[in-house]
């Protein structure tokens, strides 16, 4: 994604997201998937409008496939339940999911291509002066420049 020259960004956290499927996913987790395989399998996505979504429509793209789901979610925290009910194989962040590849609920499932790490991002405007709830927004998450004087 471009940015206007006037829109900063700053990298707030970076996370990796992993493959995981419910326990009758189990045998999928001694073997090592491609994306292109990943189609054979119910998949579980965020919405066609989320960034998210778009992330994934390019890799997948990317290796010659469409990304098709089979199940759309609103957000990232309806995922797991939805991969617990057994409703197909999704991407979520490792540390939303590792709780639950611990108590053994889902399975984690291991791809031949690399997904890349993923950035939660604060984007600002810098032609415009920075509002007090941003101000407090900014102690909140930590101290970050945005240029003022």
């Amino acid at each position: 994604m471009y940015a206007d020259s006037s829109l900063k960004t700053v990298v707030l956290h970076s996370f990796q997201e992993i493959l995981v499927g419910g326990t009758t996913f189990t045998a999928l987790g001694s073997q090592e998937l491609s994306i292109r395989e990943l189609t054979d399998y119910p998949l579980i996505c965020l919405g066609r409008e989320t960034m998210t979504f778009r992330f994934y429509k390019d890799l997948f793209m990317s290796h010659g496939v469409e990304l098709e789901p089979d199940t759309e979610a609103a957000t990232t925290d309806q995922i797991l339940p939805l991969v617990k009910c057994e409703l197909g194989l999704a991407f979520l962040p490792e540390t939303m999911a590792q709780e639950s590849i611990d108590k053994k609920e889902i399975v984690k499932i291991s791809l031949k291509d690399n997904i890349p790490k993923r950035n939660i991002c604060l984007v600002y405007d810098s032609r415009h002066p920075v509002s007090s709830a941003a101000r407090k927004l900014r102690k909140t998450i930590g101290d970050i420049n945005y240029g003022e004087n």
